[in-house]
Order: C-alpha cells, then sequence, then structure tokens
C-alpha cells in the first residue's frame, strides 16, 4: 500500500489560528465522501456545519486532496466572504463566482479552472484519497479579493485575520 503523502500543503497548516473550530459534513471524518458529493455522482457541494467563536465576522470553506499527483495540493472548493450569520452552507452550492444566496459569498477557482465546487474523481486504482474540507473564521468581513481568487491569493488575505480553525477529513476511491 502507498503512504500518503504528508499534508503540510493542507491549509489548515499553512494558517496560525488561536482556537479550534467544529466541522462537519455529509460524512463524518475519516469516513469515505457520499456518491452524491463526488464528480460521477452528483457532484454536488457537501453540506458544510460549524461552530464559529464570537467575534467571528466572515468564514472561508477550503476543500484540498493532497494525494493528489498534480497540482498539489489538488483544490477541490474555494468559497470566502462567507457571511458570519450563518452557521453552515447547504448542499449544492451553485458554481458562480458570486453568489446572490448566500449574499456576498464569493467562490475562488479551482484546480480545473472553473469556480465553485469540484467533486473528487482520483485516478481509478489509486488507494483512496483525503479530501480535508477546511472552515477558517476571520476577524474581518471581507478578504477584499474579486470573486474567481485562486488558494494563493485567498491564503495569503486571510494571514492574520483568523481566529480559529478547523478540518475534517473524507476519503474516496474509484
Amino acid at each position: 500500500a502507498l503512504t500518503p503523502p504528508p499534508a503540510s500543503d493542507i491549509a489548515v497548516n499553512l494558517v496560525e489560528a488561536d482556537r479550534p473550530l467544529t466541522v462537519a459534513s455529509a460524512f463524518a471524518d475519516g469516513q469515505a465522501i457520499p456518491l452524491a458529493h463526488v464528480a460521477d455522482g452528483d457532484n454536488a457541494s457537501p453540506p458544510v456545519r460549524w461552530e464559529a467563536p464570537e467575534g467571528t465576522r466572515s468564514l472561508v470553506v477550503i476543500m484540498d486532496d493532497p494525494d493528489a499527483a498534480e497540482p498539489k495540493p489538488f483544490v477541490h472548493w474555494i468559497a470566502y466572504d462567507v457571511p458570519s450569520s450563518l452557521e453552515g452552507l447547504r448542499e449544492g452550492q451553485p458554481t458562480e463566482p458570486l453568489l446572490a444566496e448566500p449574499p456576498g459569498m464569493k467562490q475562488g477557482t479551482n484546480s480545473m479552472g472553473s469556480t465553485g465546487y469540484l467533486g473528487p474523481k482520483p485516478p481509478v486504482g489509486d488507494p483512496p484519497h483525503h479530501y480535508h474540507l477546511q472552515v477558517f473564521a476571520l476577524d474581518v468581513p471581507s478578504l477584499a479579493l474579486e470573486p474567481g481568487a485562486r488558494r494563493e491569493a485567498v491564503l495569503a488575505a486571510m494571514q492574520g485575520k483568523v481566529l480559529a480553525k478547523g478540518e475534517i477529513i473524507g476519503s474516496f476511491r474509484r
């Protein structure tokens, strides 16, 4: 069996935060991602729920796969400027760069060059890939980035603004 690469390139490891944040979704930590949320299934973004600390003014959601060969990590989803009034995102978010609901939420560019969620589709025969669904609570209402920002720009804009962070890791193989 292949050993998964170190997940040091995962956003939660690149960002400082004082507090942990609880994250929940359609799969439990360490469990398989349901077919509804993979590319060969419905390709619907998973629901994400969180418990953000007091003082949170916006949130960022990032889903990465560090097990992909190229690019490392493979970015499946970036959502930012998520309103702090929310306790989560519903399943099946539209893929537009700027959403009307929730108001003001922006989505970044995934590794395939499109915006919004892109479900897992690891190569057939690979061992299970691990998908890090990460949530960051920020102390600013906006990252002041245009819709469609890339992961690097979002991570850079978040520096020094993160109150809390958390993740759950789902797996999938074809």
